[in-house]
């Protein structure tokens, strides 16, 4: 599909809509109980309103698939370090490094994962 848009326009439009929003909710609780298993201190239940990280990394995951879908794979690390740089005085400890390294590559993993799908079913 070659014109502008095509891909979220064309044939493709209910696997790129499924996709956005799997990104946005069910990226979203993939990623933290991935992160809880392995640091559950670190994930804080605070169901009645949305935190910046939660907002960020749903960013993140719709900025990253965009990307995938339009052929900027390589972008992606662009997303990453930009992300990174926001949060490096926070890497001195070890603890939230990890925690940060957990949750960022979950999330970007599920984008890339969906982004590459679509891009299979062209």
């Amino acid at each position: 599909n070659s014109r502008p848009g095509g891909v979220l326009f064309g044939s493709l439009a209910p696997i790129a809509i499924f996709s956005l929003i799997a990104l946005w909710g069910w990226g979203t609780m993939i990623t933290v109980s991935v992160v809880d298993l392995v640091r559950p201190g670190q994930v804080v239940d605070d169901s009645e309103r949305i935190g910046a990280g939660e907002v960020i990394g749903v960013l993140e995951r719709l900025v990253a698939f965009v990307l995938v879908v339009s052929g900027a794979l390589t972008a992606v690390g662009f997303v990453i370090a930009a992300k990174a740089a926001a949060r490096f005085p926070l890497f001195k400890e070890k603890s939230f490094a990890e925690y940060f390294l957990i949750g960022t590559l979950t999330s970007v993993g599920l984008a890339l994962l969906l982004g590459l799908l679509v891009l299979a079913r062209r």
